[in-house]
């Protein structure tokens, strides 16, 4: 009898086994580049518990998973969170351009302007191409007061991708805030040109114009 219980229990430490390795399995198959496509909608319609549950199941099995957390709690305003999961991120992978950017910008909400300037000046270094880095780079000159060096920025942005709506914007307060109004009005047309229902270009060209 002992030994029947043994193989007993044995049996179904097997089968409990299996079941587990078989949800593990069902884990790491699963399609999750649809998946984190489908948790970062979620996330684009407020729905953002059910994005961080979708995206936590899969961290352990792809690290863009992770990568998309990072964005979903930086919507949230988690920027100390999306921090320290960026950071364990980038400990078990090489840091790519697109990651350097992400870390300046939660740097930049979390109240760190300088470690943000720091790193997109990195970002800079590997890829000085990329508009979206500048464009970053020309929002932390715009929060510290330096809009020589922001306008400098917003400009390379729009030289590399050119009508980036929220640069033109942008660059149309600086030189507004500078009294360069005719290079502010210039900024504001190209924006309407884009939208021409946007009720608040038209005030601030109305404004200038008068």
């Amino acid at each position: 009898k002992p030994s029947c219980f043994f193989s007993e229990n044995r049996t179904k430490g097997f089968v409990l086994l299996g079941m587990y390795f078989n949800k593990e399995m069902d884990c790491a198959m699963k399609p999750w580049k649809l998946e984190t496509k489908r948790a970062l909608a979620y996330a684009e319609n407020g729905y953002f518990e059910e994005a961080v549950s979708l995206l936590t199941q899969g961290i352990a099995y792809n690290p863009e998973v992770s990568k998309a957390l990072v964005k979903v709690y930086a919507r949230q305003g988690h920027y100390l969170q999306a921090l320290e999961l960026l950071s364990a991120v980038s400990k078990k992978e090489l840091v790519q351009t697109e990651e350097l950017n992400l870390f300046a910008l939660l740097y930049l909400h979390s109240g760190n302007p300088d470690q943000a300037e720091e790193l997109l000046q990195s970002s800079l270094k590997r890829n000085p191409q990329n508009p979206q880095t500048h464009s970053y780079l020309g929002n932390v000159y715009y929060q510290q007061g330096k809009l020589t060096h922001a306008i400098e920025s917003y400009e390379m942005a729009l030289y590399f991708q050119p009508n980036l709506p929220d640069i033109l914007y942008n660059l149309a307060s600086i030189y507004e805030q500078r009294g360069e109004y005719e290079q502010a009005y210039e900024r504001f047309r190209t924006l309407l040109k884009r939208n021409p229902l946007d009720s608040e270009v038209c005030i601030q060209l109305g404004t200038l114009a008068g």
